[in-house]
């Protein structure tokens, strides 16, 4: 292999875009993460009827949200890694 084409071999990916601490930026941000969840949950078929579920009835969608998470560490935990470029913009941009 020239060195010409190990430099290409190695190359750094690109770096992910910067995304500004404006309006337009957070909506970026907020479309990825939305775009991601329903993408999860339109392979998680149990997930996705859960939620569906929760906005159908009277109770108050975040306490039931809570408590399927709390009984769904697994779920949990996915939609929490799903939501943290939200929370990573939110502690960058105050």
């Amino acid at each position: 292999m020239s060195a010409g084409t190990a430099a290409f071999a190695y190359a750094e990916p690109d770096p992910e875009p910067v995304i500004n601490c404006d309006a337009s930026g957070y909506q970026r941000v907020a479309a990825g993460v939305a775009l991601a969840t329903a993408d999860y949950m339109d392979d998680h078929p149990d997930v996705r009827d859960a939620y569906t579920d929760m906005k159908s009835d009277n109770v108050v969608p975040s306490d039931q949200a809570a408590h399927y998470l709390q009984a769904h560490p697994d779920v949990a935990a996915s939609m929490a890694r799903l939501r943290q470029p939200l929370k990573d913009l939110m502690l960058r941009c105050g």
